[in-house]
């Protein structure tokens, strides 16, 4: 796809995705191939991006192909056919996952990182209709296991900083920088 000559990081040349096929998943096999193909083409992903996102894909790929028999989700036949239902029920599929392996606390967010980037190149190829925001919430997995990446402030917190901006714009307002 990218030459002879082309500089790749990752200790393979090839991203095979054939051991999917025959899975009931075709279509979303040959979407991912094609998706993939059109970052590296484009030049908006590095080789080693993309690799990431192939070394990422069999969550994906494992969770459409089983998603009716382990948890009784609707399967998205197709990536034309997915709602966001489909994609909260692949993120539940992966937090369960993560708690059942002993992932570390990263883990299950690469995984949806790496496959939520994919989906969101279908949406740009036209593959998947509608607005991805809609279809992915914010903080939708923590880095942390059942925490958020980030705390709120305590009122004390709050109230503290406040005085603080307040002070510093008092002082810009009189010409003086502290």
């Amino acid at each position: 796809l990218l030459g002879p000559d082309a500089r790749i990081p990752v200790g393979y040349r090839t991203l095979d995705l054939r051991r999917w096929l025959h899975r009931g998943i075709d279509t979303w096999v040959c979407a991912a191939g094609f998706c993939m193909k059109a970052l590296l083409l484009s030049g908006s992903r590095t080789t080693a991006t993309v690799s990431y996102y192939h070394s990422h894909l069999p969550y994906l790929f494992e969770y459409l192909a089983g998603s009716e028999q382990t948890h009784g989700a609707p399967t998205a036949s197709a990536p034309s056919r997915l709602s966001p239902l489909h994609v909260q029920h692949f993120i539940g599929w992966l937090k369960m996952r993560a708690q059942a392996e002993g992932w570390r606390p990263g883990s299950t967010r690469n995984a949806y990182k790496a496959s939520k980037a994919v989906l969101v190149e279908m949406f740009a190829q036209g593959l998947i209709p509608g607005q991805p925001s809609r279809f992915f919430p914010r903080g939708a997995v923590s880095w942390r296991y059942g925490e958020s990446s980030q705390t709120s402030l305590s009122h004390a917190e709050q109230e503290r900083l406040a005085k603080a901006v307040k002070a510093d714009l008092v002082d810009i307002h009189h010409g003086r920088l502290t």
